[in-house]
């Protein structure tokens, strides 16, 4: 499976100026390509999306028409904001620690690293990979093309002190930004990603309990539709949700494997 990449975007506007922040994502699945193929849409609710190192977030932009300088973001106010706004959310996020911006030699880009407070995911589950978030800040203003770069050059969203009209509208964006993050990947962001980590080492015994009772019932109607219940969740394994989304077929050998033996019914309990 090739790498991939989805996109997304935030608006904010007032009366001085506009900012449009667009978002791509970039993920693999099994083994990382050169080329991301572009997707469009979200992912599937059943795909499950770890983090396995840490998370580059490239940072871009440009004002009314004009591309900012990687040099120029990396020392901003907006960088420095983004990077104030992650620490602050640190906790709620599961971020353990946000680096200082920096230009990335090999592509030109302006860029921060940031390292998760858990554990490196890990599933026996079919999953994507999260390795990157690239944001391009788009901003426009009112005015003409020589205010335009003087706010480029001094005053603007991407000078070394950030002004009342650009703050409002960048908290803005970066709320959603982060909520986006959250509602995207609740396996890497957010509070319910721990609850699962401290509700996982009882998966076990509840499958265990769940096949007794099925073993022991002698409703045959009820054993039936307990194992019709299983194969239809564990037909929902990511893999199906990435080969649909992708436009792929699926391997004749995915079929719903039998009711034998309980870490079937473990690797379906983290989606429920």
């Amino acid at each position: 499976m090739p790498s991939f990449s989805s996109s997304s975007s935030i608006r904010a506007a007032s009366e001085q100026c506009s900012l449009n922040v667009k978002i791509v994502h970039k993920l693999y699945h099994g083994s990382p390509s050169n080329v991301f193929h572009k997707v469009k849409g979200r992912l599937p609710k059943e795909l499950d999306v770890l983090l396995l190192s840490d998370l580059i977030f490239s940072i871009a932009g440009s004002l009314n028409g004009q591309t900012v300088p990687a040099d120029t973001i990396a020392h901003c106010a907006l960088m420095q904001h983004l990077r104030n706004d992650l620490s602050a959310n640190a906790p709620q996020l599961g971020l353990n620690a946000i680096s200082d911006a920096y230009v990335d030699n090999a592509d030109g880009h302006a860029k921060i690293t940031l390292t998760p407070s858990r554990s490196l995911s890990h599933s026996s589950r079919q999953h994507a990979v999260l390795v990157a978030v690239d944001l391009c800040y788009i901003w426009k203003t009112a005015g003409d093309r020589e205010h335009s770069t003087n706010l480029l050059s001094g005053a603007g969203p991407f000078a070394e002190n950030l002004y009342l009209p650009f703050e409002l509208l960048l908290k803005r964006v970066t709320e959603q930004l982060f909520n986006q993050l959250v509602g995207r990947y609740p396996l890497i962001f957010g509070t319910w990603c721990r609850r699962l980590d401290m509700e996982s080492e009882y998966f076990p015994s509840v499958a265990r309990s769940i096949l007794e009772i099925m073993r022991r019932s002698p409703n045959p109607h009820f054993v039936a539709r307990c194992k019709r219940v299983i194969k239809v969740r564990l037909l929902l394994l990511s893999v199906h949700a990435i080969n649909i989304f992708l436009d792929c077929t699926c391997s004749p050998s995915v079929r719903a494997p039998g009711i034998r033996s309980s870490p079937l019914l473990v690797f379906s309990f983290p989606r429920q």
